[in-house]
């Protein structure tokens, strides 16, 4: 019995130590970045758009947050909707920003593109008997 519990407290540890391995990976995005993004010529008047970024964080925070909610405590939660309710009222204010955004972080000719190449082959595969 002392030697599952110690092999047990053993691995857990271990298992932490594994996950220190993404920082290799995010020092090794770093440095690639900075070096090929010094490169880059500055384009004049593009900024980013810093009340969209936060509405969007924050409306997929919410909407995170309520699902997780739900899982643990259960959908009859007030606190469940309320998330939820702010998550999807988030993206609709991040819908209405970025329409009118000088500078948008989604543009709406991306999501409106119909004739998208993508977008067509996936319907295509999807559709039955093909």
């Amino acid at each position: 019995m002392l030697a599952g519990k110690t092999t047990a407290a053993a691995g857990t540890n271990l298992a932490r130590w594994t996950l220190y391995v993404n920082l290799v990976f995010a020092g090794a995005a770093l440095v690639g970045a900075a070096a090929l993004l010094g490169r880059e010529p500055a384009r004049g008047g593009q900024r980013l758009d810093l009340p969209g970024a936060v509405l969007v964080g924050g409306a997929m925070f919410c909407l995170v947050y309520g699902f997780a909610n739900a899982a643990t405590h259960s959908w009859g939660t007030p606190s469940t909707w309320v998330f939820l309710a702010a998550g999807a009222a988030g993206l609709g204010a991040f819908a209405a920003r970025q329409a009118r955004a000088r500078d948008p972080l989604l543009p709406s000719r991306v999501v409106l593109w119909r004739s998208c190449p993508s977008r067509r082959q996936w319907w295509h595969r999807s559709m039955p008997g093909r």
